[in-house]
């Protein structure tokens, strides 16, 4: 089964785990779609990504980083799957394994629905695709505001209806 064929099924699954406000009216499994479309083409894409900020020297580099860091150099640094959730947002939500075990999208949903819930739906009280976006890629609705990731994440989302 390919990635596409995967997330047709994980997706419907894991959706209605998502703490998505009734009034706000967005269907949960479009938005996980949407998000997947964004990332990585729907699983076509999943090269695993660098991000700077969690290296030595970056403003994420914890102390909790700095030894995933240790352990398994920039692969601790990197987002995955076809979410591209990156692997310091997925241990502090939970995840305990390596950086590639969250590279399978059976796995890095659960990780996906939880960081919505809490960054997006719980904290934030999303009610908007483009809020739903700013949270997921900047890390907070109303943070440093990812305009073109918003557009784009819109665009996926009407096209799935």
């Amino acid at each position: 089964m390919g990635r596409a064929q995967e997330l047709d099924v994980l997706i419907p699954l894991w959706a209605h785990y998502l703490h998505i406000p009734p009034e706000s009216d967005l269907d949960p499994v479009r938005v996980l779609k949407a998000i997947a479309w964004n990332e990585s083409d729907y699983g076509q894409n999943t090269t695993p990504l660098k991000e700077p900020a969690y290296l030595p020297g970056g403003r994420y580099f914890t102390p909790e980083q700095a030894a995933r860091y240790k352990r398994y150099g920039v692969a601790a640094a990197k987002s995955y799957s076809s979410f591209q959730i990156l692997y310091p947002t997925a241990c502090e939500m939970g995840f305990s394994g390596t950086p590639q075990g969250v590279d399978a999208d059976r796995e890095a949903i659960r990780w996906v629905v939880e960081l919505l819930n809490r960054r997006t739906f719980d904290r934030d009280a999303a009610r908007t695709i483009e809020q739903i976006g700013d949270g997921y890629n900047s890390g907070r609705v109303g943070g440093f505001l990812p305009r073109e990731y918003m557009r784009e994440l819109r665009e996926h989302y009407d096209r799935l209806a």
